[in-house]
């Protein structure tokens, strides 16, 4: 994320109790959802 100018930790809030894993899954997946959404254009661009 940071190559391109994102950065996904400051851009998204974690909820919830950290060192827990249910949250810190959920965290990380929001996370990885965020770049891969940044990374590939939508369908809307084709």
């Amino acid at each position: 994320g940071l190559v391109m100018d994102f950065d996904a930790r400051t851009t998204i809030p974690f909820e919830g109790e950290r060192h827990n894993a249910l949250h810190d899954a959920r965290y990380q997946a929001k996370y990885v959802s965020a770049i891969w959404q940044k990374l590939l254009p939508s369908q809307a661009d084709f």
